[in-house]
């Protein structure tokens, strides 16, 4: 016995998957259907390697401070799906004999899609701070710069 919600399912709530000859029911089918058989499916493997590098350096007795870092992430999602029209058996012909029907409106095929997704940053900075004879006025200064790269292929 498989137990699903209604509005989650064609079947009923509670229901056996097999017939007794070990035909799938009709409510099976349109559930959990050919995962049971291991013919459909879907599999998907992800990576995702990242990696962050910072510096500082200072100069000039601690008033030129040089700040960076570098980013780099790549993202790879590979998913292959199969799917396969499973049969099930509703009724039973004069003879006993289950009639072997097919799910409608779902055609067997094979997909297979792979998205790389990479991506670079860099950030560099420096700040540059002059006081003044007898502490009287501090004067920082700062500049910098990023660069981010991003790139995103998908083949399906």
């Amino acid at each position: 016995m498989w137990y699903g919600e209604i509005s989650q399912t064609r079947g009923h709530p509670s229901s056996p998957l097999f017939n007794p000859d070990g035909t799938m029911t009709y409510s099976a089918v349109y559930t959990v259907g050919d995962l049971l058989y291991g013919r459909s499916g879907i599999t998907t493997k992800n990576s995702n390697l990242k990696n962050t590098t910072t510096f500082n350096a200072k100069f000039l007795g601690d008033r030129l401070r040089v700040n960076g870092d570098f980013t780099y992430q790549q993202k790879t999602q590979e998913k292959t799906k199969k799917q396969v029209r499973s049969p099930y058996a509703r009724s039973v012909d004069a003879d006993g004999e289950s009639q072997i029907e097919h799910i409608t409106g779902t055609y067997s095929n094979l997909a297979e899609t792979t998205d790389h997704t990479n991506y670079l940053a860099t950030n560099l900075f420096a700040e540059f701070e002059e006081t003044l004879p007898r502490n009287i006025i501090s004067r920082p200064w700062l500049d910098g710069i990023t660069k981010i790269y991003f790139q995103t292929h998908l083949c399906l």
